[in-house]
């Protein structure tokens, strides 16, 4: 499936290079772009190669669409995050920053804390690791339940306590950790997806679990 999305998604784009450049034009392409991150994804992981992506971004700041670069600026992070490249992750948090400092959008400032948490987190800057986590759970109180940073992944309450459990423990508060290793499994059962659950259970709660030499 995922390989028939990719040709039909890159045949739609061929095509639309034959249209004259509009703003409607403009924005099918960005909703084929980011359309075609996902099948993307799907094949090839977070560190596939990037010209989507970066299309993408540079159709949404042509339009001056916040809401549509922020998602595709969280893909670019995490395409850098993962590979360990993480001067170009922390250009890309700052962005981010940019962008909530500019619109004064919540979740906007949502993402960029988000980044920035598992960024430093990643890099060993625990302070600020838990600087932007909680600056993280706070903006989720102003939000709905169900929010999502779109296809992003950045699934709100379930990403966040999979983050504070991991900050939590290396801060030295094993209790804490656990409870939030087990809000990660309440909110992956709510989406009632089973990657999310398989994940939340094994990776964040087993791991917590195993770390505290519970049986």
């Amino acid at each position: 499936a995922n390989e028939q999305a990719i040709s039909h998604l890159t045949h739609g784009l061929d095509l639309l290079a034959q249209l004259p450049p509009t703003q409607e034009r403009d924005r099918l392409e960005y909703a084929l772009q980011a359309a075609l991150s996902q099948p993307l994804l799907a094949k090839y992981g977070y560190a596939t190669e990037q010209q989507a992506y970066a299309r993408a971004a540079e159709l949404a700041e042509k339009l001056d669409e916040p809401d549509l670069l922020v998602p595709i600026l969280f893909l670019q992070f995490t395409f850098h995050h993962v590979r360990g490249e993480y001067r170009e992750a922390e250009e890309l948090t700052k962005r981010q920053f940019r962008l909530a400092e500019r619109t004064q959008t919540p979740a906007h400032f949502l993402q960029a804390n988000f980044q920035a948490s598992q960024l430093f987190l990643f890099t060993g800057r625990l302070p600020a690791a838990r600087r932007h986590l909680d600056a993280v759970l706070a903006l989720l109180d102003q939000l709905p339940d169900d929010y999502s940073i779109l296809q992003s992944g950045n699934m709100g309450k379930l990403n966040a306590a999979n983050l504070a459990s991991t900050i939590f423990w290396l801060q030295g508060y094993p209790d804490r950790a656990l409870d939030y290793a087990g809000l990660a499994v309440e909110e992956a059962e709510k989406l009632g997806h089973a990657y999310w659950l398989a994940l939340a259970q094994t990776v964040t709660l087993c791991q917590v679990r195993l770390l505290r030499r519970e049986d």
